[in-house]
């Protein structure tokens, strides 16, 4: 076992500079602090404090310098160094990130679905390719669930370099033989150099502990066993080969890997409802200005389709919004609660969700979701609408709000999807100056519900003609197909 470096107290400060707070965490051979910079009031950084080996101190400088001229949003940014002192301590002074590692993330939801897997698999190898296209190419040699993370956002870090390397031609072996068990290619143990295809070795190992709830990183003597029949056949496919024996039987580079998981996000697409996604149905709902009944219209989609789906829930995005509040106070007698969650009749309520909490959600596969994302969304509010299966928007018919109709595109405009549609909440015969500017796009007129937890016929039926191609195919109905053309509102129709 390596020799741990001896622990700094709170207090301490490094180059007149960094104040450590804390104990981060600590790991192999190396302690992480938590630390405050005195000379930018409110900054903290993480400082990672290692024990120099022996004559390996210029070695670990000249790796120390690589490091730090790496740029790429996956990767961790350094940004000081403190070489060895008296007592053979390297400091590294780098991005404090809040977030769970892989590692914590899959004890915490035990299950991640396959569409989570391409995500997580995309994201590292867009880190690999950044790092296997350098000059000379740079190795992580120890990719394993604890050295990444999950921000709040959503996006994946790497989160340890200490094993780094640049990738040495003319060398037969690598210096030292680094890397976790489980995690780490059979060649780095064989006395040969990890190169590209150790990394990829690596990726694999993690998806498939990912796949398999943490339970196994390596294919066993009967490889089926971890495999859960609900993953797409083609990414157990992909992830086999990352993992076979020898490198030259791997995928050969991040960047193929990576045209991989694009032509099966494809090929699931092409196939109407995507194979790989197990997530809910979801239903994004954004209004075009205040007051035109957003919240309103996600009410009576979620109750109008909670019959179809397994489970329905509803989202409020808006951290101002007080919607929820006043329902949860006004039908306290007709409704039970549960966590952050309150039921009314077999729809359960969400204030807006943490990043993880909004993963778990979808981790635990279909059912339907509505995010109410109301008029004035956040970035990470228009994401989701940008992912969602069906992109609602409620716009105003007045002629004189053509102003907020324009702002709205404008402000949407960056965010395309899969499907949207345009609904004007009482709609008549105004409707074709709105459909003139929306150049063809499918608008709804909305009809009036003035009950949308328990709609009457009409709002039923205007719902599942909007949804019709998300509903579940065994539990469509067909009733609602006569007189719909009072709900349809179609330019040249």
């Amino acid at each position: 076992m390596s020799a741990m470096p001896e622990l700094l107290e709170p207090g301490t400060v490094l180059g007149s500079r960094y104040s450590i707070v804390s104990l981060a965490g600590s790991g192999g051979s190396s302690h992480v602090y938590l630390a405050r910079d005195l000379k930018l009031p409110g900054k903290v950084w993480a400082i990672k404090q290692t024990l120099s080996e022996p004559g390996s101190c210029s070695r670990m400088e000249e790796e120390t310098a690589m490091l730090i001229a790496l740029d790429h949003p996956r990767l961790p940014r350094i940004v000081d160094f403190f070489p060895a002192d008296h007592k053979s301590h390297i400091y590294l002074v780098m991005d404090y990130l809040e977030g769970i590692t892989l590692e914590q993330y899959i004890r915490r939801v035990k299950s991640v679905s396959g569409e989570q897997l391409i995500q997580i698999a995309e994201q590292v190898c867009d880190g690999l390719h950044y790092l296997h296209t350098r000059e000379p190419p740079i190795i992580h040699r120890d990719l394993k669930p604890s050295n990444m993370m999950i921000e709040s956002d959503g996006q994946l870090r790497f989160i340890d370099f200490g094993t780094a390397r640049a990738y040495k031609p003319q060398h037969s072996e690598d210096t030292v033989k680094l890397g976790t068990v489980g995690f780490a290619a059979p060649e780095q143990y064989s006395g040969k150099q990890s190169d590209a295809r150790t990394d990829l070795y690596a990726l694999g190992a993690v998806l498939l502990y990912l796949a398999s709830g943490g339970e196994y990183s390596e294919l066993t003597a009967r490889p089926n066993r971890p495999v859960r029949k609900d993953l797409p056949l083609e990414l157990m496919r992909i992830i086999r080969k990352l993992l076979s024996y020898h490198p030259d039987d791997r995928f050969q580079s991040a960047f193929e890997v990576r045209v991989e998981l694009e032509k099966l996000k494809t090929s699931s697409l092409h196939a109407g409802r995507a194979a790989i996604r197990e997530r809910p149905t979801v239903i994004a709902v954004a209004g075009a200005c205040s007051g035109l009944g957003a919240t309103h219209l996600s009410l009576l989609l979620a109750h109008s389709l909670a019959g179809k789906f397994s489970k329905t829930t509803v989202i409020e995005w808006s951290a101002k919004s007080k919607s929820f509040v006043s329902l949860f106070s006004e039908l306290a007698a007709d409704q039970v609660q549960t966590g952050k969650e309150f039921m009314i009749g077999k729809v359960a309520y969400l204030k807006k969700p943490t990043r993880s909490e909004l993963l778990h959600l979808y981790s635990r596969g279909g059912g339907l979701v509505v995010i109410d994302l109301g008029c004035e969304s956040d970035k990470d509010g228009l994401e989701e609408f940008a992912r969602a299966d069906l992109q609602l928007v409620v716009i105003p018919a007045a002629p004189w709000r053509r102003k907020d109709l324009e702002g709205c595109i404008r402000r949407l405009s960056a965010y395309e999807g899969r499907q949207r549609v345009y609904a004007v909440p009482g709609a008549g015969a105004s409707l074709r100056p709105v459909l003139r500017l929306l150049k063809g796009s499918k608008v709804y007129g909305v009809p009036v519900e003035p009950d949308p937890f328990a709609p009457g016929e009409g709002g039923v039926q205007w719902t599942e003609l909007v949804c019709s191609g998300l509903l579940p195919k065994q539990r469509r109905s067909f009733v609602w197909r006569w007189g719909l053309k009072g709900y349809r509102n179609h330019l040249g129709e």
